[in-house]
């Protein structure tokens, strides 16, 4: 009957139905039970346009000498941290000596990966010998990798070795002085040896977690080592003009078929620093009238970035955090609305590549055009940089992926794309090898959404809605926010003033209102997230003249524990005076449409875990003293069995989260 159902319901003429095993329902995503696919209701005028692809000139000089440097300084750390003094269990002696016999015969043609898979106690013993965090076994693999098939170790009996040749030639190794030498040469990758060199000077630190990988590529939440490997530079400018060459084309083409006051749609997902953005901008000037871009990322310190680089440039600009790894239907993003969506380095990225595209198609019109520029091969300079970063290694799907790296050669692109409904996939430049390649593929208009549930709201009843009325408790002062109200009081204590500054700047450092922070909410609910966290603690240390440590943002994570951190460990260094600033009163309302939450949010401290529903007009009385009757409660409680021991809970602390059975 389900399959009936299904059928009748949407407008295909024809269909197969078949019984799946649950291994293969597992992988698919389009089945689950949880979800439905929908059709989308509009088509777009866009097509592609062909354009001429210039041949790309291959750096094979700086390619061969960068990967020397990092080859070197990657065995050099290793051997620091012990790799010949590590042993490990011997089973499996046959894929070993397998191993060495490839590797004095052949090093391209060794299958690391086999002998990997074969011997994955190996790894785990081996990182735990040297001390290195169980979260990087996936790349201590990927290093070994390259370190053996490059010739640089070899395995006899239950050890590690470094041949002898190559280990006379370490000590004489200059990290420094090799990336020195090595910009003096070729000055247009001087942006990607800075990086390299911060990232291999800490990388014994990173892998022993002593020192975050996000504290050295992105020192105090700057963007600056990163800003121009994206942008600035050969290889990315000539993929980026690739691609933005392609989205230009197809849209300027199509801008005479709109309608007056019609307008292209552009989302550009896991936007970053904007490197692919800014040259599109240029190429679209003239064609302002006629665009709206969608700037996301799933970091707001990116968008934050955008706002204030990009707003004059494109003023059809606009921002929204988007995490593709989840509906856009979840996030508040319109399904079937986007007419393009275009992406650099980003999908790579995900856990799963076939439920990232299938949640990037859903905004796309039938018909819409989906435009990648992505990694196309393992290159040990992004394993050692980029690589160091948690969300490189967080692949589930590893049999799509390229051995030691989260990319997809051009065949896995179109298979997978073919799979989520994509059609007419074409990779650009055509049959090269070459560190990126253009994915252009066009949606056959199949949305597939999570299955909508009837819920009824927890505030509803069988009795006829009414005008709500609430009696309000009389506030400190009339009508004025929290955070006003508190720096009114001159009697405030420093703990009480520091919570204060903390508050403001955490509403500078994110660009929301300072009344809308809570002293107990969790940073991480207002969008922060490693990158702006950072960025508050550098900030939080200049205003105050102290040393918070970027980590500090998740040891003492919202306002009240920081400043009350901040107290207890800075308070007799702190001078904080007292300030008194003019606050203009707000008028007072006398009748408002309003939701519940709204009226809600002048009595109680915590509106925003209410939900909102309309009602009808609200007049507001002068305050009066007085309780506020709850007269009806329903919901679900999880561990606590009713509403009495649920509010128990909350007021004791207690957490309810148990584990899954």
């Amino acid at each position: 009957m389900q399959v009936l159902e299904t059928l009748i319901a949407h407008d295909q003429e024809q269909a197969v139905v078949l019984k799946l095993s649950a291994e293969t329902v597992s992988k698919t995503n389009n089945l689950l039970n949880d979800r439905e696919v929908l059709k989308a209701t509009t088509h777009t005028s866009l097509q592609l346009q062909e354009i001429l692809n210039p041949p790309y000139v291959h750096e094979g000089a700086y390619e061969s000498q960068m990967f020397q440097v990092c080859i070197k300084s990657l065995l050099q750390t290793l051997q620091e941290m012990g790799l010949e003094k590590a042993a490990f269990k011997t089973e499996g002696s046959k894929e070993i000596n397998v191993y060495r016999r490839n590797v004095k015969a052949n090093a391209a043609d060794w299958d690391g990966a086999r002998w990997i898979d074969d011997q994955s106690l190996l790894i785990t013993e081996l990182s735990a010998a040297l001390g290195i965090s169980g979260k990087y076994e996936r790349l201590l693999q990927s290093m070994l990798n390259a370190l053996g098939t490059s010739g640089h170790i070899e395995i006899e009996k239950n050890r590690i070795v470094i041949p002898e040749a190559i280990k006379e030639e370490l000590p004489g190794f200059d990290l420094s002085g090799a990336i020195g030498n090595l910009s003096k040469v070729h000055s247009g990758h001087r942006v990607h040896l800075e990086l390299l060199s911060r990232c291999l000077s800490s990388l014994k630190k990173i892998l022993t977690g002593e020192l975050r990988a996000t504290d050295v590529i992105f020192p105090e939440g700057s963007l600056a080592y990163v800003e121009g490997i994206y942008k600035g530079n050969y290889r990315a400018d000539y993929f980026n003009e690739l691609l933005t060459a392609e989205v230009a084309a197809s849209i300027i083409s199509a801008i005479g078929e709109k309608k007056d006051g019609d307008k292209f749609r552009i989302m550009e997902i896991g936007a970053g620093t904007g490197g692919t953005s800014e040259l599109l901008f240029r190429k679209l000037a003239g064609y302002e009238a006629s665009l709206v871009y969608v700037y996301t990322d799933i970091s707001k310190s990116f968008l934050l970035h955008a706002e204030r680089n990009y707003s004059a440039q494109a003023p059809y600009l606009q921002t929204a955090l988007f995490n593709i790894e989840e509906s856009p239907e979840l996030q508040e993003i319109e399904v079937g609305s986007f007419d393009l969506v275009l992406g650099t380095n980003v999908v790579h990225a995900t856990k799963n590549i076939g439920r990232t595209l299938s949640n990037i198609k859903a905004v796309l019109k039938k018909g819409g055009l989906l435009m990648l520029n992505e990694i196309a091969r393992t290159d040990l300079y992004t394993t050692l940089t980029f690589g160091l970063l948690d969300g490189w290694w967080l692949s589930e799907d590893r049999e799509l992926r390229l051995e030691g790296s989260p990319g997809l050669s051009a065949a896995g692109w179109t298979a997978v794309l073919a799979e989520q409904g994509f059609e007419q996939t074409k990779i650009y430049p055509e049959g090269s090898v070459l560190p990126q390649q253009v994915i252009i593929a066009e949606s056959n208009g199949w949305i597939t959404i999570p299955r909508r549930r009837p819920s009824s709201s927890p505030l509803s009843s069988s009795q006829p809605s009414s005008p709500v009325q609430l009696q309000a408790k009389q506030p400190l002062r009339e009508e004025q926010p929290q955070a006003v109200q508190d720096s009114l009081n001159p009697g405030k204590s420093l703990r009480d003033r520091l919570e204060l500054k903390v508050r403001g700047i955490a509403s500078e450092t994110i660009k929301l209102p300072e009344a809308d922070f809570e002293s107990d909410v969790p940073f991480t609910e207002y969008g922060f997230d490693s990158i702006l966290g950072t960025t508050l603690m550098k900030n939080i240390n200049e205003a105050l003249n102290i040393t918070l440590k970027s980590t500090d943002i998740f040891n003492y994570p919202n306002i009240k524990e920081l400043s009350q951190y901040i107290h207890e460990r800075y308070g007799k260094e702190i001078n904080l005076p007292v300030t008194v600033p003019q606050a203009e009163p707000r008028p007072v309302e006398t009748s408002v449409t309003a939701s519940v939450k709204a009226v809600i949010a002048d009595t109680v401290t915590r509106p925003r875990f209410i939900s909102e529903i309309e009602g009808q007009p609200v007049v507001k009385e002068p305050a009066k003293t007085g309780d506020i009757a709850i007269v009806g409660l329903s919901g679900q409680f999880g561990a606590a069995g009713n509403a009495e021991e649920f509010w128990d809970a909350l007021v004791k602390g207690k957490s309810l989260i148990e584990d899954v059975p």
